[in-house]
């Protein structure tokens, strides 16, 4: 418990001021991190799986959110655009 500090004319003390109480620490999230895989097949039919984890978001626009992503494989920091489908109007591009 923190300290009590006396109030003059009040017959109760009063708790200490926020500001001298200890912040609580957050609690520890326990979701599994957000990982996107980029599946991309190549002129010589070989398919490639990249899985990166979605970080922080950088921004937003009208149509898309930009997010830091990690590769899982080279710890190498990219920034992404991820677009919703539901945003996209032509049919070929969904």
């Amino acid at each position: 418990m923190g300290t009590r500090y006396r109030v003059p004319g009040a017959g109760v003390a009063a708790a200490a001021p926020s500001s001298y109480l200890p912040k609580p620490t957050p609690p520890v999230s326990q979701e599994p991190p957000n990982i996107i895989e980029h599946t991309k097949r190549g002129s010589d039919g070989r398919t490639t799986v990249k899985r990166y984890q979605k970080g922080c978001l950088l921004g937003k626009g009208g149509f898309a959110k930009c997010f830091k992503v990690t590769d899982l494989d080279t710890k190498v920091e990219w920034a992404c655009k991820i677009i919703q489908k539901s945003s996209l109007t032509k049919q070929r591009h969904k």
